[in-house]
């Protein structure tokens, strides 16, 4: 549950998580052998909910400011609330398989991800004659979803020890609305 900006009249969100990993070769039925020293497979989903804006987003105000630098002081429209301000909520699935082999010299692993972020919280400028500045909306979302791939070889000669890495990713990501 996370607290933050008001909205709908409630100051918390209830934004869930789940993650899971299975460990292959702690199970019984997995033969030890000498190639395969390590296996897991994971998978999660989480939400997240974002409110990074001022808190004073959903409140309509006036304040007074000095005019033309000489001493006038008037009281205009500071802020122009918004009261249907949704919480900007991103959820996103993973996946992946980690493993190492040959005596734990090949390391690997794979993960896959989906995030989608719906209801971003934007700050617009308003027409200039209502006198503010800007003002926040919820506009848009986005998708972002990939697949990354990490390969590691560590070994020695004699006693010179090193180690070579390298990963991959493929991305796509897509303002959808």
């Amino acid at each position: 549950v996370d607290g933050g900006l008001k909205m709908f009249g409630v100051e918390r969100g209830l934004f869930p998580s789940i993650q899971a990993a299975w460990v292959l070769t702690n199970e019984k039925w997995f033969k030890p052998n000498k190639g395969i020293n390590f296996l897991k497979v994971n998978a999660g989903f989480e939400s997240v909910g974002n409110d990074g804006i001022d808190n004073s987003a959903t409140l309509t105000y006036m304040s007074s400011a000095a005019m033309f630098n000489n001493g006038i002081t008037s009281i205009g429209l500071t802020n122009i609330g918004n009261e249907g301000l949704r919480w900007e909520t991103t959820n996103r699935f993973t996946a992946g398989i980690e493993g190492n082999f040959f005596n734990n010299r090949l390391n690997f692993s794979v993960d896959y991800f989906d995030k989608r972020t719906k209801d971003l919280l934007v700050s617009i400028a308003p027409i200039p004659e209502i006198g503010v500045n800007s003002t926040y909306v919820n506009a848009g979302s986005v998708l972002n979803k990939g697949v990354e791939l990490e390969l590691s070889w560590k070994d020695n000669i004699g006693d010179f020890n090193y180690s070579i890495s390298g990963n991959v990713s493929k991305l796509k990501n897509e303002v959808t609305s």
